[in-house]
C-alpha cells in the first residue's frame, strides 16, 4: 500500500466513507415485539477495523405552532373553548386587555398599554428514546469485502407509538452503522414507524 493509499483511507476514516452501509428493515414496527434487521456494509477500499456493527433508534416528539396560528386562536393554538368541555368560561384579569391582531380577530391577552404583536413560532423537540443495539461483535472488513449482518430489535412496550398531530408529531429513526476509528460509517438515519401494542 502506497503513501497516497494510506492518505486516502485516513481521509475516509475520518469523514465516515471508509466503509458503505446500509440498513434494511420490515415495517411496520409495533413496540414490544421482535423485528429484524440487517446491515450490509462494504469496505470502500481500504482495510476497516470496527468494534462491532450497531444499530440506533432514537425517538422524538416535536411541536411546532407557528405564531400566526396562536394569535387566530385568541392565544389558544389547540383552538379550542377555554370554556369548553365542562369547564367554566376563563375571563381577563381587569390588569389585562384582550387585543385583536391585524384580521381584527381576538388575539392573546396582554398587560393594559401593549400593542399586539404576532407571537413567535414556537418549535420545541424532546428526545423520548435513544438506544444503540450491537449486532455483531469488532470484525476486520478487508479491502473491498462486503459482509451481511443480521441481528433483532425489541422496542419496549411503554414507548410513544408514531404519530403526526396537528401542531405535534413523534417521530421515530433508525440507522445502521460501523464503530470505527474516526466518523463511523453509516446508513444515515431513516424513518421508523412505529405502531402500538
Amino acid at each position: 500500500m502506497g503513501l497516497l493509499d494510506k492518505m486516502r483511507g485516513a481521509f475516509d476514516a475520518v469523514t465516515g466513507k471508509a466503509a458503505q452501509v446500509t440498513l434494511e428493515f420490515e415495517p411496520p414496527i409495533r413496540v414490544g415485539e421482535e423485528f429484524r434487521v440487517r446491515v450490509v456494509a462494504t469496505s470502500s477500499g481500504a482495510e476497516v477495523k470496527s468494534q462491532g456493527v450497531f444499530v440506533d433508534v432514537v425517538a422524538s416528539e416535536r411541536v411546532a405552532i407557528k405564531g400566526a396560528a396562536i394569535a387566530s386562536a385568541g392565544g389558544n393554538p389547540m383552538g379550542a373553548s377555554l370554556g369548553g368541555a365542562g369547564l367554566p368560561a376563563v375571563t381577563a384579569p381587569a390588569s389585562m386587555s384582550v387585543v385583536a391582531d391585524k384580521s381584527g380577530r381576538p388575539a392573546a391577552a396582554l398587560p393594559s398599554g401593549q400593542s399586539a404583536a404576532t407571537p413567535a413560532d414556537v418549535n420545541v423537540s424532546h428526545v423520548t428514546y435513544q438506544q444503540s443495539f450491537q449486532i455483531a461483535s469488532p470484525l476486520v472488513l478487508a479491502p473491498g469485502e462486503s459482509r451481511q449482518f443480521e441481528g433483532q430489535i425489541v422496542l419496549p412496550t411503554e414507548m410513544q407509538p408514531s404519530y403526526a398531530g396537528q401542531h405535534a408529531h413523534h417521530e421515530w429513526l433508525i440507522r445502521g452503522r460501523l464503530e470505527a476509528w474516526g466518523n463511523d460509517p453509516d446508513s444515515g438515519f431513516q424513518p421508523l414507524r412505529v405502531i402500538g401494542s
